[in-house]
């Protein structure tokens, strides 16, 4: 949710992961720029947007933000999307360094 959110701010949010991924720029700090900032945008999106809840027989989800008690999962949630940030990131890094 949080990657197609980025997306939508446009702008530099969907011009530098083209250009990455077009090898236009392969450049890791542009990876590694655009790479954390979907993870912390992702956060973001998690904590403040309203996601869809579906009641029992309704056709439509109504649209609801994260009550405040809900908020201790979300930081066990955000912690653990950001730790699989950096353990998806960490090994590409290390192998662009060494090959560079």
């Amino acid at each position: 949710m949080g990657c197609f959110k980025y997306f939508e701010r446009g702008g530099d949010c969907v011009r530098g992961p083209v250009l990455l991924l077009s090898a236009i720029a392969p450049d890791p700090v542009v990876l590694a720029k655009h790479f954390f900032a979907v993870a912390f945008y992702s956060l973001w999106v998690m904590f403040t947007h309203p996601r869809p809840v579906y009641a029992p027989g309704a056709d439509k989800p109504t649209y609801v933000a994260p009550r405040l008690d809900q908020y201790p999962l979300l930081v066990i949630k955000a912690f653990r999307v950001f730790w699989t940030a950096c353990v998806v990131f960490g090994p590409l890094m290390w192998t662009e360094i060494r090959w560079t």
